[in-house]
């Protein structure tokens, strides 16, 4: 028997449009709309100063982004065989070694708009975890209602909008933030499987490598759970074998960077 969630994604709700014309439908993005207003206004108030002050993480970040956006490359703090600090500059570098702690360098490539157009601040380095945050919320909404009804739907959106964890992450410089993003992508791509529509192979094999890219704390969900959906989903993958190829594709690049990191030494975040 299949599970309640594999129902509900695979269940036909009708094409994926926006524009419902059913009133349930424009009650639910009437809602989400509001929900947004809400999720945005406890993300974006006042980055300046609350947190106080930068986390050195932050530092680091909010430096290569606008190295990134000014001189098209980054400094990295690493670390030598002695143990020595040892500052280096890479050019437009994928991954960047921060103290013998490699980490995705996602977010510094995030905030160059902000750093470009705002300037180099507190406000600006977080400005690209309170965008993504929102659109994240905003994501999951319209993808829930479509899975689901209206009330459930909104329900989970407007948890996420407020949910405290998901909210420090929109208001912290920090690579983390994505990969609430990337899951919803994951998400997204395997509804599209369970209707049998053939692009959500490369949404969810693409969302699933970047979530490995950008935070290795995710990479052990991610391998477990693209395992278990291979095989909730088999009769999909047999039926369509170079999609699911070009989603196994699209991971393996995201994600060979990471690994390769991973392999070096020194620690990864």
């Amino acid at each position: 028997m299949r599970s309640t969630i594999e129902q509900d994604l695979s269940a036909d709700h009708g094409p994926l449009d926006p524009l419902s014309a059913s009133d349930a439908g424009k009650i639910g993005w009437v809602l989400l709309a509001i929900i947004l207003i809400l999720a945005g206004s406890v993300r974006f108030a006042d980055l300046d100063g609350r947190p106080a002050g930068l986390f050195r993480d932050e530092v680091e970040k909010g430096y290569n982004a606008w190295t990134l956006a000014t001189e098209g490359g980054a400094v990295e703090f690493a670390v030598d065989a002695q143990g020595r600090a040892a500052m280096q500059w890479h050019q437009w570098p994928m991954v960047i070694d921060v103290f013998g702690v490699r980490t995705s360098a996602v977010y510094q490539y995030a905030s160059i708009p902000f750093v470009k157009v705002m300037g180099l601040s507190a406000g600006s380095t977080r400005m690209a975890a309170a965008v993504v945050g929102t659109l994240t919320v905003a994501l999951l909404g319209a993808l829930l209602l479509h899975v689901w009804n209206w009330p459930a739907a909104m329900c989970a959106a407007l948890w996420l909008g407020l949910c405290p964890w998901h909210i420090v992450f929109s208001r912290w410089a920090q690579q983390g933030i994505f990969v609430p993003l990337g899951l919803v992508g994951a998400l997204t791509g395997i509804a599209g499987v369970a209707r049998e529509r053939r692009w959500g192979f490369p949404l969810a094999g693409a969302s699933l490598g970047f979530m490995f890219h950008v935070y290795s704390g995710a990479q052990p969900f991610v391998l477990l759970w693209g395992a278990v959906v291979c095989v909730m989903y088999w009769k999909s993958i047999r039926a369509h074998p170079l999609w699911f190829t070009l989603a196994l594709a699209l991971l393996a690049a995201l994600a060979l960077p990471r690994a390769w990191a991973m392999m070096q030494s020194g620690g990864t975040a």
